[in-house]
Formats: C-alpha cells, sequence, structure tokens
C-alpha cells in the first residue's frame, strides 16, 4: 500500500505484470475496473473512496458519502453482504452503450434481486430478478418492454461463489443478447432480444441506480466494452481475468 497524503491509501498490487492486463487493453474497453489496481481507500479503513478507470478513458468509479463505501477485503470490492444497504460507486461520467459485452468477476452473496450497474431505476442490469437464482434482466427505461431481455430460465442457476460473468447486446434487435458464466454460454433463448439501437446508460456500479436494487456481493473485476466481441475475444479475457483472480 501506497500512503498519499496521510488520509488515503491506494492499493496496487506489485505481482501483476502489464502482459497479463494487455489482452483487455488491445481490446479497447470503455471502462476497465482491474483487481487490486489504484483502489484508494480512506486509511485505517476499508472504506474504498475511488477505483481507477485502467482504460484510456479516465472515468473513475468513486465514492464520497458517508454510508456508502463499498469495502476493500481479500482483494475484491465488496458490496452490501451484511444486506441491502446503501454502498455503491458512481462513475465520474455516464457511459451510453448500444452493443456492448460485459466481462466481470463476481462473487454473490445471496439470491435476492439486484442490480449490478446501472443509470436509472428502469434502466440496470439485474442479476436474480424476482429472486430467481436462473435470472438475469436488461431493464431500459425508455422502452416500451420492446427493449428489455429478460432472461428468466438460464440453463445454469448463477453461482454464488466467484465465476466470470460475461453479458452482451450484439447487433440488431432480436437473438443478440447472451449471458455466459465461467465461458460457457447460458443464455435463455426465449429472453434474448434487445433493440442495439436504444441506448443503454451505465452511471452506477454495484447498483441498480442510486439506493435501488443494491449489489450484495464482490466485484474483484469488471470491464466493459462498447462493442460486441467474438467469442474468441471472450474466452481470452475470462481467461485472463480467471488468472489474475484465482480461478486458474
Amino acid at each position: 500500500m501506497i500512503g498519499l497524503g496521510g488520509s488515503l491509501n491506494q492499493i496496487n498490487s506489485g505481482e501483476l505484470t502489464t502482459e497479463e492486463g494487455s489482452v483487455i487493453s488491445t481490446n479497447s474497453p470503455t471502462l476497465w475496473l482491474k483487481r487490486n489496481t489504484d483502489i484508494t481507500v480512506a486509511a485505517g479503513t476499508n472504506d474504498v473512496t475511488a477505483w481507477a478507470d485502467q482504460s484510456t478513458n479516465n472515468n473513475p468509479a468513486r465514492q464520497s458519502t458517508e454510508g456508502r463505501f463499498p469495502q476493500y477485503i481479500n482483494g475484491g470490492v465488496e458490496f452490501n453482504t451484511a444486506g441491502d444497504g446503501d454502498q455503491r460507486l458512481d462513475l465520474a461520467g455516464d457511459i451510453d452503450l448500444n452493443e456492448f459485452t460485459i466481462i466481470g468477476v463476481l462473487d454473490i452473496a445471496t439470491v435476492a434481486t439486484m442490480g449490478l450497474l446501472g443509470s436509472d431505476t428502469l434502466e440496470n442490469l439485474r442479476i436474480h430478478q424476482g429472486n430467481d437464482p436462473d435470472r438475469v434482466f436488461l431493464r431500459i427505461s425508455e422502452s416500451s418492454n420492446a427493449e428489455d431481455a429478460d432472461m428468466d430460465d438460464l440453463t445454469q442457476d448463477i453461482p454464488t461463489n466467484k465465476f466470470v460473468f460475461t453479458f452482451q447486446r450484439g447487433t440488431g434487435s432480436s437473438n443478440n443478447v447472451l449471458c455466459r458464466i465461467n465461458g460457457t454460454d447460458v443464455s435463455d433463448t426465449g429472453g434474448n432480444d434487445s433493440d442495439a439501437s436504444v441506448v443503454f446508460t451505465v452511471s452506477d456500479i454495484g447498483t441498480g441506480f442510486g439506493n435501488f436494487l443494491n449489489f450484495q456481493g464482490v466485484i474483484f473485476e469488471l470491464a466493459i466494452f462498447s462493442s460486441q466481441l467474438t467469442s474468441t475475444k471472450m474466452d481470452q479475457i475470462e481467461d485472463d481475468m480467471k488468472l489474475r483472480c484465482g480461478l486458474l
């Protein structure tokens, strides 16, 4: 840990090399919150005040309000694991997405409706919608539900231990959404339609929006790409994250 100004500490892991992250860098992430890299905590606490963006966009995830700080624990950023609290991170600038791929390493604490990220109570990516262990729901507020992708019957339950989560919306408006768990496509083909011409906006991490559908678990790493990555590229990035987060 490197002391900053006596009141903050910045966490960087010396064991990580530039080469380990190069597969993500070369795919031009829009946002990259990298494991154990440029995480700022308040001195003498585990309170996370900032997680720097490792993409070229310099769009950090931050928190300055007492009672909303997620916790840095065991190499991850922990949100609301003691219950549905108000711990979250706010991006410095909104991210507007048409086609996109989201890849992260998560550890979910409970089976309960929770938002991973979003920008409005009706615009977010939800896990365990309706307390359903095999359901992921992309909700987009500007729609008449035509752009929502409600995968309520994934081919396996979402794990409640550390795993790689991938969610993608590709070009077009039908059969263009997929969900992967640890590299395996678990999509519900009955709920995989979303019109990519309709923007999905992300402003908050670790919640659906504000103090609404708060994420309950740990985010070890998270990357957002403003593109439909190929299966090969997703494989490479997932494996890169697995290595860095102790899943390989």
